[in-house]
């Protein structure tokens, strides 16, 4: 109830506002004309300034008061905006990471059915050499000790999932612990962004299905900077244009954001700076220092 009053009043009070600022608009005019020499225009006399001066003043004054008041409610509405962002991100992060652990879950189940098999067949060497493949694998799929946030963990390990789906191989080189360096919401948003559009681009269907296809993620540190990479193999030569505001090369699939809001992360938030190099040979690369 209360919060319905409130909003009513907001309202209510952005309807004055508006009402002021056309009486103020024609009170303009009309002694702008007065000054002009203008008594009468469309039929009606201008008004001169010694009669008008104090109600401008009155609704100057009252219009300052109401936008100072309507200035406060939107501050507070932009933190609430970000305060559900924030939410929002969380809880898709742990809705992830729900799934991940669901399905290692049947994953574990199905290498332990495997492995009583064995030994119920006295074929001891054979869950032995099972056991062993199965843990040099999992030490392969995804290092993430190393980056000291759980969130950017979670998104490699979800990005990895999805790439596979399209034959593309992930390959994470994680040496630095950038838990102090970025906000962990602000890095979610740049590694996603720089991994699903190497994802975009490697499972076009103009790359042949023998083709190997994978991306490359690296997070390094230098003279206390963070070094991010990501590479996609193989990759089209890549307009430097890239970064601008709407520029899309997805058609309808693409809102020309994405990569415009990771530079705008790096540079202006962080002081950084981000780069694109591509060649037919290489691929494509995004280099970014924070």
């Amino acid at each position: 109830m209360k919060n319905r009053s409130i909003k009513h009043f907001r309202d209510t009070l952005i309807i004055i506002c508006i009402s002021q600022i056309i009486f103020l608009l024609i009170c303009a005019w009309s002694l702008y004309l007065s000054l002009l020499g203008i008594d009468n225009f469309l039929g009606y006399h201008t008004v001169h300034t010694n009669s008008v001066s104090i109600s401008l003043l009155l609704v100057s004054s009252s219009l300052a008061v109401a936008m100072i008041y309507l200035c406060h409610e939107f501050f507070k509405m932009s933190l609430l905006e970000n305060k559900l962002a924030v939410a929002k991100i969380s809880n898709e992060t742990n809705e992830n990471t729900l799934k991940i652990l669901r399905s290692h879950r049947h994953d574990f189940l199905n290498h332990m059915q495997v492995i009583i098999g064995y030994l119920q067949l006295n074929r001891t060497q054979n869950a032995i050499d099972y056991i062993l493949n199965l843990n040099t694998e999992l030490n392969n799929v995804l290092p993430v000790n190393g980056l000291g946030m759980s969130e950017v963990a979670v998104v490699l390990m979800i990005k990895q999932e999805e790439a596979a789906k399209y034959g593309i191989k992930s390959k994470y080189c994680l040496n630095a612990d950038i838990s102090n360096k970025i906000s962990s919401i602000d890095m979610v948003r740049i590694i996603s962004n720089l991994i699903d559009n190497a994802i975009y681009e490697l499972k076009k269907s103009r790359y042949n299905k023998q083709t190997e296809k994978f991306i490359e993620v690296s997070f390094d540190c230098s003279n206390e900077k963070i070094i991010v990479q990501v590479r996609n193999y193989p990759g089209a030569v890549v307009d430097k244009s890239i970064f601008k505001y709407g520029y899309t090369t997805k058609g309808s699939d693409g809102s020309g954001i994405g990569l415009h809001t990771v530079k705008k992360l790096v540079e202006e938030k962080y002081q950084g700076a981000i780069e694109v190099t591509s060649s037919t040979e290489n691929g494509t690369t995004f280099s970014l220092t924070i």
